[in-house]
């Protein structure tokens, strides 16, 4: 791939990066859903079993499926559309506050954290990488140039 595609493949090993991570885990709280709800039941205060079960399907559920709509989104990097980008920035920005916030503020167990904190690893990355002019001049609008613009923002457009 030349050099113009780079930030495209960085993009893209990041995304797939994710999947795996999402699908790992997804698939390892589910076999071992036993231990994990009772885990989370052992060190919740006061929550019982039955809404522990309810919270931990559903933020394993909505990782899943926020994961798998980086699919979605690979499959229309090489188009260049602005939307994509823009979807893409929402993507990094809410999967890294959906990961964390949950992880913070639940009691899971260590192997689940320890995904959970690789992925909010990729998804910096991504974050960082998708902010970067190299990459978002895949994305300018027609007839317009992007700013290489050295911010101390990695958010900074």
């Amino acid at each position: 791939m030349s050099g113009s595609n780079a930030p495209i493949r960085r993009v893209l090993t990041l995304l797939y990066t994710n999947l795996t991570i999402s699908v790992a885990i997804a698939v390892l709280t589910f076999v071992n859903w036993s231990s994990v709800v009772g885990f989370e039941v052992a060190h919740s205060h006061g929550n019982t079993r039955n809404s522990i079960e309810i919270v931990t399907g559903v933020v394993s559920a909505v990782v899943l499926v926020f994961s798998l709509l980086s699919l979605r989104i690979a499959a229309s990097l090489g188009r260049g559309k602005r939307s994509t980008y823009y979807r893409l920035l929402a993507l990094a920005i809410l999967g890294i506050v959906g990961i964390a916030f949950p992880t913070i503020s639940a009691q899971y167990p260590m192997w689940m954290r320890i995904g959970h904190g690789l992925q909010e690893v990729v998804l910096i990355g991504l974050l960082i990488t998708i902010t970067r002019s190299s990459f978002r001049a895949h994305f300018a609008k027609a007839g317009r140039q992007v700013a290489n613009t050295r911010s101390a923002s990695p958010v900074a457009l």
